[in-house]
């Protein structure tokens, strides 16, 4: 039977070239434009849930309020991580920094690099980082030493075994390569190409700047914590801005208060500012994307049954034939069918 229908249908197609490639054609480019579109939504919605604990996770912002207008940070004083996990040990609590770019050093090989991240050991706790080999335990407690990902591994060392090999940040900072970790996904709020820790950065690089002050407010850290389940955000939220006014320095010039919000909301909030070389999308352009993808896969799909619809008009004496040789109502129609499919 099958064999009768593939048959059948063939001899259709090449008696009818022009409006099969019509139909192929049309169709095709529905269905394609739709996949693209609808793997581009995918895409855009799927930042940062590869994450386990990605519900629980949330950024704390600042939105201060000044003579000529309102600020809104993703960022925070280096402070207030610090002095939230003296208050509330029994939260995870992380700090974080994104350096843009930076040169690096191997041998006698000089590299720009991006997205160099400067973490504590509570990070490896919040976000889910595969380890590939080394340990992350060696940056946290050895400040000299650095994870590299697997790509920028290869791309310094080749082949070659990378652990225990030394790397210079801008030339003079020497860094022993105590692990490499697989590339994070292109979906992520936090892309890094090398995590390095925070003691690091406090002792050595940052030098004499006053990062660590609660009067800094463009210190560029990023506080995150992760709350047991079932836990109330704005409770948090409460504590950290009580937190603030508690050690926030007499007679700012002005009104600040810190607001947390859910790591899966991160990338499709315009208003704070992101992490470098990542970007934010506005949730209605994902919903106009969406609309136009259904309404791309209809219009396609109307232009098809017209087109097969013509086309069967055509066949009335095919079919008139074919029943009075015996042909019943059901085998007609799965041939019909199975020509439909066998286009699509």
């Amino acid at each position: 039977m099958f064999k009768n229908y593939l048959k059948i249908t063939l001899r259709y197609i090449i008696r009818n070239r022009l409006s099969a490639f019509i139909n192929v054609v049309g169709l095709s480019v529905g269905l394609a434009s739709a996949i693209l579109i609808f793997l581009y939504v995918q895409y855009e919605l799927g930042f940062d849930k590869y994450h386990k604990q990605y519900k629980n996770i949330y950024r704390i912002n600042s939105v201060t309020e000044h003579s000529t207008g309102v600020d809104y940070k993703g960022c925070t004083t280096a402070s207030l991580a610090k002095t939230l996990r003296l208050d509330y040990p029994d939260f995870d609590i992380t700090l974080m920094r994104n350096e843009d770019s930076q040169h690096v050093k191997v041998n006698d090989d000089v590299y720009f690099e991006q997205n160099i991240l400067f973490v504590d050991s509570v990070f490896f706790k919040i976000f889910d980082i595969e380890i590939v080999s080394g340990n992350y335990r060696d940056i946290i407690e050895n400040k000299n030493s650095v994870l590299l990902t697997r790509e920028l591994a290869e791309k310094y060392f080749g082949e070659k075994n990378p652990l225990d090999k030394i790397i210079k940040l801008e030339g003079k900072y020497p860094l022993k390569v105590a692990g490499i970790v697989e590339n994070p996904p292109k979906h992520s709020s936090h892309p890094f190409s090398m995590i390095i820790s925070y003691d690091f950065l406090f002792q050595e690089y940052i030098g004499l700047f006053n990062y660590d002050n609660w009067g800094t407010t463009m210190s560029g850290f990023g506080t995150y914590v992760a709350l047991p389940d079932g836990y109330s955000r704005d409770d948090f939220q409460d504590k950290v801005n009580q937190t603030y006014i508690k050690y926030k320095p007499d007679k700012t010039p002005w009104e600040k208060r810190y607001i947390l919000q859910s790591l899966s909301d991160i990338h499709f909030d315009e208003r704070f500012q992101n992490v470098s070389n990542t970007y934010t999308i506005n949730r209605s352009n994902i919903l106009i994307y969406s609309f136009i993808g259904i309404l791309i896969m209809i219009i396609a799909s109307i232009n098809f049954i017209n087109l097969a619809t013509a086309q069967a008009i055509k066949r009335s004496k095919e079919v008139g034939i074919r029943k009075v040789l015996g042909a019943v109502q059901s085998k007609i129609f799965s041939q019909f069918i199975f020509e439909t499919i066998f286009l699509t």
